[in-house]
C-alpha cells in the first residue's frame, strides 16, 4: 500500500522536475488519525521547502520542526526521493563502498532540498534516519588535503546524537574489517579510510564516551596518520565532553 507521505514526497518531485520524474513508489506504514487540516498543513510546508523564496522556506522549516514527529515520515520519504543509490558493501550494512567521486554543490536545487530535509530530521532527532545518513557519508568527495569534509548528514547525525552511536559504532567496526582485507592498490590509501575518518569525526563531535573503546582498537590497527591524527581530535572531544 502507498504511503500518503509517498505521495506527498512525488508530488514535490513532479513540482521540482516536472520533466524527468523518476520516483519510485515506495510501500510505507500509512500514518493514521491525520485530520485534514494537519495533512494540508504538512504537504504545504515540505512543498516549501522547494521554494526559491527565503522566507517562504523559512516559514516551512518552522512549521516542520513544530509539527515534531508527525514531520518525520513525509521528511524521510523526501530524503529518499532525493538520495541516490548508493553502493553499499556488503549489502545488508549502511557502509557505503566509496566515496564518490563527485564534489558538493549548492548550487544543484535536488542538493539543496536534501540538505534542508537531512538539517530538518537532525534537529527533530529521527533515529530513522540514521542509516541513510550513514549511506550519505558516501555521496560526495573530500575536497583539498586530506580527508577535509563536512557535509549536512554528519550535521544530521551529530544533532541527532547518542541514539546514533550503536549503528555508527557498528559502520566503523566493519569499515575497518574491510580497509584490512583489502590490500593497497599502487600505494595509495585504502578502501574505507575515508569513510572511517568522517565517521569518527561524527562520533567525536557527538561526544559519547562508548566510542572510546573502539578507538583504542583502532590505534593498534592502523597506523596511518591521517588516521591517528581523527582518532585523537576525536578522543579529545569526548573527553573534554565526560
Amino acid at each position: 500500500m502507498t504511503s500518503f507521505w509517498s505521495v506527498v514526497s512525488i508530488g514535490l518531485m513532479a513540482v521540482l522536475f516536472p520533466m524527468s520524474l523518476s520516483v519510485v513508489v515506495r510501500s510505507a506504514q500509512v500514518q493514521e488519525h491525520y485530520d485534514g487540516r494537519n495533512s494540508e498543513a504538512l504537504m504545504d510546508a515540505i512543498g516549501g521547502l522547494a521554494s526559491d523564496d527565503q522566507s517562504r522556506r523559512a516559514v516551512a522549516m518552522e512549521t516542520l520542526l513544530r509539527e515534531g514527529q508527525t514531520a518525520i515520515p513525509p521528511l524521510l520519504d523526501l530524503l529518499n526521493s532525493l538520495t541516490p543509490n548508493i553502493q553499499v558493501c556488503p549489502p545488508d550494512s549502511n557502509l557505503p563502498c566509496r566515496i564518490e567521486s563527485r564534489f558538493r554543490s549548492d548550487s544543484d536545487k535536488r542538493t539543496r532540498i536534501q540538505s534542508y530535509a537531512i538539517s530538518l530530521l537532525g534537529q527533530l532527532h529521527a533515529v530513522d534516519a540514521v542509516p541513510v545518513l550513514i549511506r550519505l557519508l558516501g555521496q560526495f568527495a573530500s575536497e583539498g588535503a586530506g580527508f577535509h569534509y563536512w557535509g549536512p548528514e554528519m550535521i544530521g547525525l551529530i544533532d541527532i546524537g547518542s541514539a546514533a552511536v550503536p549503528e555508527l559504532l557498528d559502520s566503523l567496526r566493519l569499515a575497518e574489517e574491510r580497509r584490512r582485507s583489502i590490500p593497497l592498490d599502487n600505494g595509495s590509501l585504502a578502501p574505507y579510510l575515508e569513510i572511517q575518518a568522517r565517521i569518527i569525526d561524527v562520533l567525536g563531535r557527538i561526544g559519547d564516551e562508548r566510542a572510546l573503546k573502539l578507538f583504542e582498537e583502532l590505534k593498534k590497527s592502523n597506523t596511518n596518520p591521517f588516521f591517528l591524527s581523527y582518532l585523537a581530535d576525536a578522543e579529545k572531544r569526548i573527553r573534554q565532553k565526560t
